[in-house]
């Protein structure tokens, strides 16, 4: 192994050194005498099979310098073979499709280097330097009705990054609308007095515009500036009472300082200005839940299921309500529907196991325990629930056979551990004879 290390470490030397030495007769003009070494460096390089190379970086690297040395000379199909070899070798490689991709616009060669990105992106549409690139190679096409869907795919990418909200505000024409949206990034990567500036930029431009005020607002709070954030939120729902962000946070507000009626009036404005808004419909329904108002929040998450039929997380809240409401019949429907939702997903098992046991049916909860244990057989939470419900009734036998199987999956599985040694101890106490008592 270390023979073949070497032997790759050596390789790649010599061809550095090829190309160092290329360089210099690049410089003083010896084309020939560059063209031989930079022929030297390659097959140095093409000796090593990509896909066994340890040092991947720096054989691209080197191969990088390669074609560009030969693109430098005007040696364009060896510029590319190099680049062609390394790419059928390893064709997920993203740098080294990036690398021909450069050695094409070098070559002024636009519409196969574009090609090339869009079967990129296509593979891994989260690269946002390929939605960049592709960005400026269809300016440079004329084809600007494509550009601002590449800079939006790129902004997919990373949703948080400046450069991009920049780019995008050089081909907008909406202005405020862009500057307020890099004003979110900004604040949700603590940039909060950056943002401040571009929100002040965009209200110099619409001075109306409620949606970037309230993006002041959540921005001064994160200065600290409670008052001025207080005084401008006052302000938008002065001009508009049903507001949806103004209304929101005052909900949000309403509720951490613990006064819910005034939340779920705020949260109702909210409904009144969207009334499929999934987040006024959940945070509402886990409200009145918290407020005891069941029938309110089942309702309340009956109308988020309508909206959106197959989200998890509320049905888990409608579950704990109907926990609350010892609901057994409405219960199980919904436990029904949620393994129909997630069959394969443990965390759905065990939160319906959790939520009727909470309750304490242990009954309704031993069918859906004994459903996990077949589809999961060697899952800890899982065993955990049924050893714990064994440990509860002082069934030790059982305790004691699967609190070792646990052991035999994980040796360090403390609970199991801790179970075993009272359920050894409880067995023997429970199976000692009892002594015959002395006489008096």
């Amino acid at each position: 192994m270390n023979s073949l290390l070497d032997a790759e470490a050596r390789a790649v030397k010599k061809a550095l050194r090829s190309l160092d030495a290329a360089d210099k007769h690049l410089q003083l003009k010896e084309t020939d005498r560059a063209i031989a070494e930079a022929d030297k460096a390659r097959v140095a390089l093409e000796g090593l099979d990509p896909k066994t190379v340890t040092g991947l970086n720096e054989y691209r690297a080197a191969l990088s310098r390669l074609s560009n040395l030969y693109l430098d000379l005007g040696v364009t199909a060896l510029a590319l073979a190099v680049l062609d070899r390394f790419i059928k070798a390893l064709p997920k490689d993203v740098a080294g499709v990036k690398l021909k991709v450069s050695a094409l616009r070098r070559m002024n060669q636009p519409e196969e280097a574009l090609a090339l990105l869009d079967e990129l992106v296509a593979s891994f549409p989260n690269d946002r330097d390929a939605h960049i690139q592709r960005k400026d190679i269809l300016l440079k096409l004329e084809r600007r009705g494509e550009v601002m869907q590449a800079l939006l795919k790129a902004l997919d990418a990373d949703p948080l990054n400046e450069e991009t909200y920049d780019l995008i505000l050089e081909m907008t024409e909406d202005r405020p609308l862009w500057l307020g949206r890099k004003a979110s990034a900004l604040i949700h990567k603590d940039k909060a007095e950056s943002a401040l500036f571009e929100l002040d930029t965009a209200l110099k431009l619409s001075p109306k515009d409620l949606t970037l005020m309230m993006i002041k607002v959540e921005a001064l709070e994160a200065l600290g500036k409670q008052e001025e954030a207080d005084d401008l939120m006052e302000e938008v729902l002065q001009r508009d009472p049903l507001n949806r962000a103004a209304n929101l946070a005052m909900a949000r507000r309403a509720r951490l300082a613990g006064d819910g009626p005034k939340a779920i009036e705020h949260y109702k404005n909210v409904l009144r200005s969207d009334p499929e808004s999934v987040t006024g419909w959940s945070e509402v329904a886990g409200l009145l839940m918290e407020l005891g108002r069941y029938e309110e929040s089942l309702r309340s998450y009956e109308r988020l299921k309508e909206i959106m039929p197959d989200d998890i997380p509320a049905l888990r809240g409608r579950m704990n309500v109907l926990a609350a409401m010892k609901d057994l019949a409405g219960l199980d429907a919904a436990a029904q529907e949620m393994l129909g939702l997630a069959p394969a997903e443990v965390s759905a098992h065990l939160f319906i196991i959790d939520t009727l046991l909470g309750i304490g049916a242990e009954k309704e909860a031993e069918p859906y325990l004994d459903k996990a244990q077949a589809a999961f057989p060697k899952d800890l939470e899982v065993l955990d629930r049924r050893r714990s419900l064994h440990a509860k009734h002082k069934r030790f036998q059982e305790v004691i056979a699967i609190s070792e199987a646990q052991l035999a999956i994980r040796i360090e599985h403390l609970p199991a551990f801790q179970d075993l040694g009272q359920a050894n101890w409880g067995w023997a106490t429970w199976s000692r004879p009892s002594r015959p008592s002395s006489a008096a």
